[in-house]
């Protein structure tokens, strides 16, 4: 992976990686009743076998999430122009098949 093009205002240092881990943990729950709950009312909500792009992933929490929803038989990509939160994802989730990660700067 390559630096980043339009570098993260906050950073990748590993404070501030500490710090998205724990922002991540405080509403995981919260995060993972809202992904389980998209869709119901109108009959698409996210399950096994679909395929999902998360656009600015960073560390990759909630795509690992949605990996866990699609389950094996579908595909989540995450991308992010932090490569250094991309390689930290990559190498959280790397037992993951499913999910992958791609540098990127989502807003063209």
């Amino acid at each position: 992976m390559t630096e980043a093009t339009t570098p993260y205002t906050l950073g990748a240092s590993d404070q501030e990686t500490e710090r998205l881990d724990r922002q991540a943990a405080s509403i995981d729950g919260a995060t993972r009743l809202l992904l389980r709950a998209s869709g119901i009312g109108i009959g698409i909500g996210i399950g096994p076998g679909m395929r999902v792009l998360d656009l600015g992933t960073g560390l990759g929490h909630v795509a690992a999430i949605v990996a866990d929803l699609v389950g094996p038989q579908g595909s989540v990509v995450g991308i992010d122009n932090n490569v250094t939160l991309l390689s930290i994802a990559a190498a959280r989730y790397a037992a993951r098949p499913q999910l992958r990660f791609v540098p990127g700067d989502v807003t063209g």
